[in-house]
């Protein structure tokens, strides 16, 4: 009913708040833009189309630095989609700044 969905709503409005008052560390770890376009393009995707799917990854990973009030981004220069495959360091140093 409309009624559920409205409680639905506000419960969910109540834990995105909850949890922006968490006291959690949380590192938000994000490919380089610039970088990703480059292999999307070398892959054969269109310029533009890999520029406007990079810019919707981007806003997505930076919503992410939400779920926390003590969040940090880092950005993973020279880095795609596997972070941890071409830039280990930056996953073991945010790893010891915890």
């Amino acid at each position: 009913t409309a009624s559920e969905l409205c409680a639905w709503k506000n419960c969910a409005r109540s834990l995105k708040e909850l949890y922006k008052t968490l006291k959690v560390p949380l590192i938000v770890i994000g490919r380089d833009p610039q970088y990703s376009i480059t292999q999307l393009t070398k892959g054969g995707m269109p310029k533009e189309e890999a520029t406007q799917l990079e810019a919707m990854w981007q806003e997505l990973i930076h919503e992410q630095l939400q779920l926390s009030i003590h969040s940090q981004y880092i950005l993973a220069e020279h880095a795609g989609h596997g972070i941890e495959n071409t830039r280990p360091d930056i996953i073991i140093e945010a790893i010891h700044s915890l």
